[in-house]
């Protein structure tokens, strides 16, 4: 996340504090009992290992420092803070509460005073990442809640409530919009649809074919009712200025990636097994990477980038067995979607240690306690069956 100058000190500050009260919360705690993930923690000390190969072949100690802070952030989203009771309901909390504020206080202060809109932010670019990462958040909440709504399993999941999830998400994509980053809006849209896919599955799982029209019919609805308040609002202004001619103006100039095409293919061109050193971009390019996977591939080489993916898959495959599970967690769809977001938006732009970067590691660590999933599991447990004899839904 980069900040504007006006807000930077304070931000570095912030941060830097929250990192360090991680250490006196452990020091304080007795009886810790880490669980390891074995096999992904022998890639993560593989993937460590391989980075260093790489800093010394290009003699670049800060590839090893970035490799470092890379194996730090897997050991305390997937080892530490899951052993002391950090559950994905404190990772949605805290993206809200910390990043509400640095949203909404410089839109109080100053108002739209930018086109694309920044903020506080470095760039718009940016700005739309922070807004789409919250969007993204609060759409694997809204999944969950409209899947209970047609399960009917939770009563407290009223129409008013969803409604209310729902607006907020208008809200956040009209803050994305405003960023003009196209990215994070096709990033956005894109949860959303595979989301609305995973909950079909579900309904189709347990026999709810009447329910699943009703998603269908409720999802069109969404859909046109989000299509007039576009179309019937200074959104839709916004949305062609900062989105649409956008596109059309670098399709017509014949670079809709916007020079990021021919920074990937020389970086392709020019890869090795070890990389090029973490002044690659600098000194190669001219230009940075703009994506998550390019931007390794360049600087740490092949080895070490496939080994980063292969966490990424472990992660992916972990949370769609939580997403499709009977788990009756509010953010049970939390880990899948901000990994989905996370690969997204590393499409178009650099996501390394950004706020969706994370939002990915820590939700997707509370669910590889498989001690923790066993305990939710008998607590909460939601298995509805169909008994052939009476042909009616019947729970236990």
């Amino acid at each position: 996340m980069y900040l504007t100058g006006t807000f930077n000190s304070i931000g570095s500050i912030a941060i830097s504090g929250m990192i360090l009260l991680i250490f006196p919360m452990l020091l304080l705690r007795k009886n810790n009992n880490f669980k390891f993930p074995i096999f992904t923690t022998l890639l993560m000390y593989l993937f460590l290992f391989v980075a260093g190969i790489s800093a010394l072949k290009n003699g670049d100690i800060n590839l090893m420092l970035n490799g470092i802070v890379i194996f730090s952030l897997f050991l305390a989203a997937v080892v530490i803070l899951p052993s002391i009771n950090f559950t994905n309901k404190v990772v949605y909390n805290a993206l809200f509460w910390s990043h509400v504020p640095l949203t909404v206080i410089p839109l109080l202060l100053y108002g739209i005073n930018t086109n694309p809109y920044r903020g506080i932010f470095y760039n718009p670019n940016a700005f739309g990442s922070i807004a789409a990462t919250m969007s993204i958040a609060l759409s694997a909440v809204f999944l969950f809640k409209l899947e209970q709504y047609f399960l009917k399993t939770d009563k407290k999941q009223s129409f008013k409530n969803i409604a209310f999830d729902f607006s907020l998400l208008l809200v956040l994509l009209f803050l994305v919009v405003l960023s003009g980053s196209r990215t994070s809006l096709l990033a956005v849209i894109f949860c959303l649809i595979f989301g609305l896919m995973i909950v079909s599955l579900r309904l189709i799982k347990y026999h709810r074919f009447g329910s699943l029209l009703k998603t269908v019919i409720s999802t069109a609805l969404l859909g046109v009712i989000t299509f007039l308040i576009i179309k019937l609002t200074p959104f839709y202004d916004y949305l062609y200025f900062n989105i649409i001619y956008k596109f059309e103006r670098k399709l017509t100039n014949g670079d809709v990636l916007d020079t990021r095409g021919s920074v990937w293919e020389q970086t392709l061109n020019q890869s090795t097994l070890f990389g090029n050193g973490s002044n690659y971009f600098l000194t190669a390019t001219e230009v940075g990477a703009h994506n998550t996977f390019v931007g390794l591939l360049g600087e740490f080489g092949w080895v070490p980038t496939l080994l980063f993916v292969l966490v990424l898959i472990i992660f992916t495959f972990k949370g769609i067995k939580y997403a499709i599970s009977d788990i009756n967690d509010m953010y049970r769809y939390l880990p899948l979607i901000s990994l989905t977001g996370f690969v997204l938006l590393s499409m178009g732009e650099g996501m390394m240690f950004k706020l969706i970067m994370l939002i990915a590691f820590f939700s997707a660590g509370t669910i590889f306690q498989k001690h923790k999933q066993e305990q939710i599991i008998e607590k909460h447990v939601f298995n509805p069956v169909i008994k052939r004899k009476r042909k009616r839904l019947v729970w236990r």
